[in-house]
């Protein structure tokens, strides 16, 4: 395998060095697939999440609280097709599964299950007005299996959903519908050039995301990670498979047309986006970094 990635000089890192911000005319409401099974990736501390490799942004980012890591329950029955009931009386709330029963209480390190009473850990807590809870423990009890990565902060809940009847609209995130954008007038540069289109990866656009979310976290800005290492290494750790790849870095724009024209006038970025050699694209957008705005971050294969 070979890589080639287009970086610039500093005297154009003001602005260029993350990626691809995408927004579009686009619905703003998703129909999740009526396939059963379903695989939500929560990143700690980040509002951004992927249900079977779709971004949706959360109420509340999941925290760490007690050694425990907390999700938004709304989000997570809403993505798992869970139904949920809400008791004001007993400050509860009951989640039902394939005929299993569990009622969380709030603040209360006890829960019931199936009529049984069972300990929990760290209870539920209500924050900024979302009820969170742990997520191990709820998921692990209704069936379904929990990951975490340390290296990342991220938090995988595998399983299936009870009925495809049960599947919930989700409100895409602004960062998203941006980063369509981004594909869309990427897209007119390249057709203006006889270039075929790229088509948007969703493991792609969750490697960018995560790049862009860890030049945030970290308050740095290269397409060298104090974490990951440059973007062989970021690649391989994703299992991600290429022949050629190249990144575009930016930050500080507010909105897709002014990312895309920035890389659009700088020859190193211009050279990617333009490369005939790519049909793959991943397009990451988290807000935040060292000139305000967004940090963008585009991924290219083929």
């Amino acid at each position: 395998m070979t890589l080639k990635i287009k970086s610039n000089l500093m005297k154009t890192v003001l602005f260029l060095i993350i990626g691809i911000l995408v927004m579009g005319n686009f619905g703003p409401s998703y129909a999740a697939s009526e396939d059963l099974n379903v695989n939500v990736l929560m990143t700690l501390d980040s509002e951004w999440a992927l249900i079977n490799s779709e971004p949706f942004r959360l109420e509340q980012a999941p925290i760490i609280i007690g050694g425990r890591t907390m999700v938004p329950l709304r989000f997570i029955t809403e993505a798992l097709g869970l139904e949920i009931t809400w008791e004001a009386e007993t400050r509860s709330v009951l989640v039902e599964k394939d005929g299993n029963l569990i009622r969380l209480f709030i603040d209360r390190h006890k829960a019931e299950l199936n009529g049984k009473f069972i300990e929990v850990e760290v209870p539920p807590t209500i924050l900024n007005g979302r009820t969170l809870v742990p997520v191990r423990f709820v998921s692990e009890v209704l069936g379904y299996s929990v990951g975490w990565q340390g290296l990342t902060n991220e938090v995988t809940i595998t399983g299936s959903r009870p009925s495809a009847e049960n599947v919930i609209e989700l409100e895409l995130s602004i960062e998203y519908e941006y980063a369509l954008e981004v594909l869309r007038l990427v897209n007119i540069e390249r057709g203006k050039a006889g270039i075929s289109s790229l088509s948007m990866s969703n493991e792609l656009l969750h490697v960018a995301t995560v790049k862009s979310q860890d030049i945030v976290d970290h308050n740095y800005f290269s397409h060298t990670s104090p974490i990951f290492g440059g973007l062989k290494e970021l690649l391989e750790y994703h299992s991600i498979s290429y022949m050629r790849a190249g990144e575009n870095l930016a930050t500080g724009q507010k909105t897709p047309e002014a990312v895309v024209s920035a890389w659009m006038n700088s020859e190193g970025h211009r050279a990617n986006i333009m490369n005939p050699a790519y049909n793959k694209i991943g397009i990451g957008i988290v807000a935040g970094g060292k000139y305000g705005g967004y940090t963008w971050t585009q991924i290219f294969t083929n």
